[in-house]
């Protein structure tokens, strides 16, 4: 499925990783603010401006403009003429630029594709494309979801639809976070898990293509642990090697305690060991 509609969310990825604001292309606010709203209301009125429908919200483009607008789907589209550019770090997080009344926000437009499309050749190409993605692209989606938790208790929400793969730079963005409704010290103990099911536990992956995607994602946490100071236990990694076990994506022979506790140890052999259990070369 091709995404024109999602945030592009800027990160520094070096060691001493920090949030960045989004890019902000000011042409759109530059306009005097009755201008703004005249130009959403017009936009609306055009369905071929509809991006995206979902659950909790619709997103419609902006025209003339790099923006898209999530309106939740409780106001039906009645937006009212306020405008906040007054961010938290929540709405940095999911990528807001601007928020309006009842909960509706701007956010900036990226390209992009997902996984989430009706068509199955569709899928099956995104498929390849993340095949192909390095492990550094994996690296900076720990990251990010890691920065969300830590710094807000923001967790990702799983999704076929909610990463963006974008084939031109390599790179993957998460676009949907939310803050849990109940008390589980458990809740934020699964970021690798996360991150492979959203990209690979599908109908369309094939096993080889999942293995790769399990592949890369252990050798790109055991990056992450080298230069951040993020946690096994944060991560997910015992509860992630024990689903690839039940999902036979590892052998049952393999010696995962072994790589478990060179993790736990941050050892140097992580990144063979790994290999040899997938038995493939990336």
């Amino acid at each position: 499925m091709k995404i024109t509609f999602n945030p592009s969310f800027r990160y520094n990825c070096s060691p001493s990783f920090q949030a960045a604001k989004p890019q902000i292309k000011e042409e759109l606010f530059a306009l005097p603010k009755k201008e703004i709203f005249q130009r959403i209301k017009t936009s609306l009125k055009h369905p071929e401006n509809l991006l995206g429908i979902g659950g909790e919200a619709e997103v419609w483009k902006i025209e003339n403009s790099d923006y898209c607008i999530r309106i939740p789907n409780h106001i039906s589209g009645r937006i009212t003429t306020s405008l906040n550019r007054k961010l938290t770090n929540d709405d940095i997080i999911n990528h807001t630029v601007a928020k309006l009344g009842q909960g509706a926000t701007i956010m900036p437009i990226i390209e992009g594709v997902t996984l989430g499309s009706d068509n199955i050749e569709e899928e099956k190409d995104v498929t390849y494309i993340i095949e192909k993605l390095p492990v550094s692209a994996y690296e900076d989606l720990i990251r990010q979801i890691n920065y969300a938790e830590n710094t807000s208790n923001m967790i990702f929400d799983i999704g076929m639809n909610n990463i963006i793969i974008n084939p031109q730079t390599q790179r993957m963005t998460a676009i949907d976070f939310y803050k849990p409704k109940y008390n589980d010290e458990n809740w934020n103990n699964q970021i690798l898990s996360d991150i492979y099911f959203s990209l690979a536990k599908n109908p369309v992956s094939s096993k080889k293509q999942q293995k790769i995607c399990a592949c890369k994602i252990l050798l790109a946490a055991r990056n992450t642990l080298q230069n951040l100071n993020i946690g096994i236990k944060s991560l997910g990694i015992e509860q992630f090697l024990n689903e690839l076990l039940q999902d036979e994506i590892i052998d049952k022979n393999s010696n995962v305690k072994s790589l478990l506790n060179d993790f736990k140890k941050n050892s140097n052999n992580i990144a063979m060991e790994v290999k040899n259990i997938f038995g493939i070369t990336i």
